[in-house]
């Protein structure tokens, strides 16, 4: 089995297991998303030019089974450039501790020979796993694998680790309904 084989198989028993809770998804209005971290970890792709990243995701609000659409844009300190859009999936683990696994798709700028992933349309996958506060925001830790999906002939891909720092908007205090715990 190849590697992004073992990488689906995987996925897969974690969110099959993850729905095996019980627990329903937080009912979150509009979510924004702030990240820092590192870029170039080298563990699937083999390399290891570490370069610093930021990123912000905007997250529609969840549907009832917490699958949430969303776009965002990330950049490296070496100048790179990742516009995408895609979907993500709460899956309560306890009441606060929240795991998503997410699939996107965009447009990357290489902002050196060394980040080239081969093509400018990339895929993401990634996972997150935050601790949900009582006012809907949400602290954790996102990695991710992002390459070309063999669109070009190479296809080096990149993987990142980042701490993340999610917070409601569009709504203030209690006028937004949809925050709160998950319903009963």
């Amino acid at each position: 089995m190849t590697s992004a084989g073992l990488r689906c198989l995987l996925l897969l028993g974690i969110v099959v297991l993850s729905g095996c809770t019980g627990r329903r998804p937080p009912r979150d209005g509009n979510l924004l998303a702030v990240r820092a971290g590192v870029h170039n970890l080298g563990v699937i792709s083999g390399r290891d030019s570490l370069s610093a990243t930021g990123g912000v995701e905007h997250r529609w609000a969840a549907s009832r089974i917490g699958l949430h659409p969303f776009a965002g844009v990330m950049a490296t300190g070496r100048g790179s450039v990742y516009v995408l859009g895609g979907a993500g999936w709460d899956l309560p683990l306890t009441e606060r501790l929240i795991f998503t696994p997410s699939l996107g798709a965009g447009l990357f700028e290489p902002g050196d020979s060394e980040e080239d992933l081969g093509h400018r349309v990339n895929v993401r996958s990634g996972v997150e796993l935050a601790y949900r506060f009582p006012g809907g925001s949400r602290l954790g830790l996102f990695a991710h694998h992002t390459s070309n999906a063999a669109l070009a002939y190479e296809n080096p891909g990149t993987e990142g680790v980042y701490l993340s720092y999610t917070l409601p908007v569009g709504c203030r205090g209690t006028s937004c309904p949809a925050v709160g715990p998950p319903p009963e």
